[in-house]
């Protein structure tokens, strides 16, 4: 069962016409793509918007069931969702193949106008058994249905229009969208030697293209809610020309915190592991990579560390980087084989790299641990990050191979951005440009834009905040499945 929301948006706050948006606009064509959505899913039953209905009700009516939702109920979305859950699995898919949407004074756009020439999709069930996917793919569907049942058990619990509200919904449009990639993966696997004229095959992509369409551009509005909870959140400045530059890392990090939130996909994780392994692996090394931390260790002993997110996309590193900027984001350039307990550090930003001889071709790095919490922690079993703090990497022996220096330089001046937040000593960086942070870098091609970094770190701390509230409630759901168990 699917369930896409209602296009109600939290930041009017009213449901004086739940077809409108004071913020964003018309929102009336995502009423239809919902409704579209359900159709598309196989679901021929009748849902109706009524002025004088009693809230959100199921009837029969004309010996077919109705969802009955009052206008003055269109936001109790909990209630709505109670009732799909329950009653939708037992609608009868067969008999008129159309839906029922009436909407009335205060619109302009006739029920007939929004079902005219519907394109019918046939129904995907069947075309996948477990035997199409191999060992991985059905381990990770597996645990993709356990996070988004996680999900759905979250949000369907907490008050509407609340953080945890829209993170879990947020977090459940993406695990669709992973599902429905997975599945047409293997699909197309399937029907690889399929004519892509046949009408069967072509119903199948047509369903694919749309319901993942559905989930991108749901993922993007519940992103844009998600970001102004926690715009609200934060204090704002009232000095006129803060509030200039603050309305330019507002859209900095609106863009960003979007882009961050999405999910990779398989074929990018896929692609980044391989370049990886072809940069940092030798043919004859087997099961081996290099790592700048022990040189030649097990890939069971170490993980593939990013230093720039890549879920930013390699379309928007040109605004970041600027227009010459030739890097790959996908690429061995934008990371490091490290532990595990270190690679979780770096990419939260506690452990950062520097230059240590300039002068050096090619360049030498060091490693500097920014957060003092994590020093007497054990980056592995014979070293702490006390011990890790001025260490330098280690390349392999007549490869002049080493991680993009922009990515790096990125990376050190968000964590800097971040450490002196955290430490009190100044919430405040110099306006315009950074091309030097604490001396290390003194290169001044190497510049970053001062409100886009401050953006991108505001963004950051958004998508944290988001992240540390799905990692809290997964450890809730997953101890309670436990004691249930036990």
């Amino acid at each position: 069962m699917f369930w896409i929301p209602f296009p109600l948006c939290f930041q009017c706050g009213t449901d004086q016409n739940p077809f409108r948006c004071k913020v964003v606009g018309p929102t009336l064509d995502r009423v239809v793509a919902s409704v579209d959505l359900l159709r598309v899913l196989g679901y021929k039953d009748r849902i109706e918007v009524a002025r004088d209905s009693g809230g959100v009700e199921w009837k029969s009516q004309r010996g077919h069931p109705h969802l009955i939702i009052a206008h003055s109920h269109i936001l109790d979305w909990n209630r709505i969702l109670h009732i799909l859950r329950h009653k939708a699995p037992h609608w009868d898919h067969g008999g008129s193949d159309y839906l029922v949407y009436s909407i009335f004074q205060h619109t302009s756009l006739p029920p007939s106008s929004i079902m005219e020439d519907t394109p019918r999709e046939s129904s995907v069930e069947g075309q996948l058994s477990p035997d199409d996917f191999n060992t991985e793919e059905m381990a990770l569907r597996d645990e993709l249905d356990g996070k988004l049942r996680a999900a759905v058990d979250v949000y369907s619990e907490a008050p509407y229009g609340s953080f945890d509200c829209v993170t879990y919904r947020l977090q459940e449009v993406n695990i669709k969208l992973a599902l429905s990639q997975l599945d047409w993966r293997v699909l197309s696997r399937k029907y690889k030697s399929t004519n892509e004229n046949d009408p069967a095959y072509s119903d199948l992509i047509r369903h694919y293209y749309l319901e993942q369409g559905l989930f991108v551009s749901e993922r993007e509005r519940l992103g844009r809610e998600l970001w102004h909870l926690y715009q609200k959140s934060v204090a704002q400045e009232a000095h006129s020309e803060r509030a200039r530059s603050m309305e330019k890392q507002n859209d900095n990090a609106t863009e960003l915190f979007l882009l961050l939130l999405r999910e990779l996909t398989l074929e990018e994780e896929e692609r980044f592991l391989a370049d990886m392994e072809r940069a940092y692996g030798l043919a004859e090394a087997g099961g081996e990579v290099w790592s700048p931390i022990t040189g030649w260790a097990k890939k069971a002993d170490v993980s593939a560390a990013q230093i720039f997110p890549r879920q930013i996309g390699q379309e928007k590193l040109a605004t970041i980087f600027g227009d010459a900027f030739d890097g790959n984001i996908h690429g061995a350039e934008n990371g490091l084989f490290l532990p595990t307990a270190l690679k979780s550090a770096f990419e939260d930003y506690k452990v950062a790299i520097v230059p240590d001889a300039i002068e050096a071709h090619p360049c030498e790095y060091k490693f500097v641990v920014l957060d003092p919490n994590i020093l007497n922690l054990r980056v592995k079993v014979e070293m702490t990050f006390d011990e890790l703090n001025g260490r330098r990497l280690i390349f392999r022996p007549g490869c002049d191979f080493r991680p993009n220096c922009r990515f790096l330089h990125f990376h050190y001046a968000v964590a800097m951005r971040l450490a002196l937040q955290k430490s009190g000593s100044s919430r405040e960086l110099s306006q315009g440009v950074l091309s030097e942070l604490g001396g290390l870098w003194n290169d001044p091609t190497m510049v970053i834009n001062a409100e886009l970094l401050d953006g991108f770190v505001r963004a950051l701390e958004a998508y944290r905040e988001s992240w540390e509230k799905k990692m809290k409630a997964e450890q809730t759901s997953a101890k309670g499945g436990e004691v249930s168990e036990d």
